[in-house]
Parts: C-alpha cells; structure tokens; sequence
C-alpha cells in the first residue's frame, strides 16, 4: 500500500524528526556530562558517532568540542 503526503503533511514530518534528532543529542550530551562528573575511576569514554551521522558537519564538531570541555571526575 503506498501512502500519498502532502507538501504539509511531508513538511511537519521533516520537521517532527529534525525536532526529535536535536532533542536527542541534547539528551546525550546531559547523560555524557553527567557520567564524567561522576565516574571517578573512568579513563576512557568512546562515543559512537553513528547516531551523529545525520547531523551537520557543524552541529558535530560543535558537540564533541563541547563535549571536550566537560569537567571530569578522574584525575586524568
């Protein structure tokens, strides 16, 4: 069965999932600043980047630069 959009239909769409993509990474990167805040004995921390690939090129860079000022708790 094949569903017909609208232009607005398609457009709230689009709109809906970039909303719910940003609201993510900000989820993620509260729950990152929070595991290095208190994670004393933490040394590493890898980050999948897979869910980030949908997101520019800038917003990427943006969060790991940020990511990268957060205060850690290990003395690393």
């Amino acid at each position: 069965m094949k569903m017909i959009y609208s232009d607005t239909e398609e457009s709230l769409e689009l709109e809906s999932l970039l909303d719910m993509t940003f609201g993510l990474l900000e989820e993620v990167k509260l729950f990152i600043k929070l595991l290095l805040a208190n994670s004393p004995v933490l040394e590493r921390m890898l980050i999948d980047r897979q869910f980030l690939y949908q997101e520019l090129l800038d917003t990427r860079l943006e969060f790991f630069t940020e990511i990268s000022n957060f205060s850690c708790a290990s003395p690393k």
